[in-house]
Protein backbone atom coordinates (compact mmCIF):
# COMPACT_ATOMS: atom_id res chain seq x y z
CA UNK A 1 0.00 0.00 0.00
CA UNK A 2 1.02 3.83 -0.05
CA UNK A 3 0.07 6.33 1.91
CA UNK A 4 1.35 9.97 1.15
CA UNK A 5 1.79 11.70 4.72
CA UNK A 6 3.20 15.10 4.13
CA UNK A 7 2.07 15.71 -0.06
CA UNK A 8 1.23 19.61 -0.07
CA UNK A 9 1.43 21.05 -3.70
CA UNK A 10 4.49 23.48 -3.97
CA UNK A 11 5.80 22.77 -0.91
CA UNK A 12 8.89 20.35 0.25
CA UNK A 13 9.38 17.56 1.27
CA UNK A 14 7.00 14.86 -0.10
CA UNK A 15 6.76 12.15 2.49
CA UNK A 16 5.26 8.80 2.12
CA UNK A 17 4.30 5.68 3.65
CA UNK A 18 4.50 2.01 1.92
CA UNK A 19 3.61 -0.83 3.80
CA UNK A 20 3.17 -4.52 3.41
CA UNK A 21 1.77 -6.28 6.03
CA UNK A 22 3.84 -5.72 9.32
CA UNK A 23 6.43 -3.99 7.49
CA UNK A 24 6.34 -0.08 7.18
CA UNK A 25 9.11 1.91 5.06
CA UNK A 26 8.62 5.48 5.39
CA UNK A 27 10.14 7.69 2.23
CA UNK A 28 11.17 11.25 2.32
CA UNK A 29 12.24 12.81 -0.58
CA UNK A 30 13.14 16.94 -0.81
CA UNK A 31 14.14 17.80 -4.59
CA UNK A 32 14.24 21.57 -3.55
CA UNK A 33 17.78 23.53 -2.51
CA UNK A 34 15.94 24.93 0.96
CA UNK A 35 16.66 22.78 3.95
CA UNK A 36 13.38 21.24 5.07
CA UNK A 37 12.30 20.26 8.99
CA UNK A 38 9.25 18.18 9.95
CA UNK A 39 7.64 16.45 12.71
CA UNK A 40 6.25 13.23 12.12
CA UNK A 41 5.33 11.12 14.94
CA UNK A 42 5.44 7.84 12.95
CA UNK A 43 9.48 8.40 12.57
CA UNK A 44 10.28 8.15 16.04
CA UNK A 45 12.47 4.88 16.60
CA UNK A 46 12.71 4.99 13.12
CA UNK A 47 15.96 3.18 11.71
CA UNK A 48 17.56 4.97 8.70
CA UNK A 49 17.89 2.53 5.89
CA UNK A 50 19.28 4.17 3.07
CA UNK A 51 19.72 8.49 3.19
CA UNK A 52 21.71 11.32 1.59
CA UNK A 53 21.50 14.38 3.50
CA UNK A 54 18.80 13.20 5.81
CA UNK A 55 18.47 12.00 9.06
CA UNK A 56 15.90 11.86 12.16
CA UNK A 57 15.67 12.81 15.40
CA UNK A 58 13.33 11.92 17.43
CA UNK A 59 10.13 12.62 15.76
CA UNK A 60 11.89 15.20 13.54
CA UNK A 61 12.77 14.43 10.13
CA UNK A 62 15.25 16.88 9.35
CA UNK A 63 16.78 16.88 5.28
CA UNK A 64 19.36 19.15 3.57
CA UNK A 65 18.45 20.60 -0.26
CA UNK A 66 18.11 18.02 -2.46
CA UNK A 67 17.98 15.15 -0.53
CA UNK A 68 16.11 11.67 0.60
CA UNK A 69 15.85 9.29 3.44
CA UNK A 70 14.20 6.04 3.46
CA UNK A 71 13.28 5.16 7.24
Amino acid sequence: AFEPIHAVSGECPFVYLRRQGAERIVVAINPGELPQNLSLPLLEGAETLQAQHASVVGRQLRMAGVSFGIF
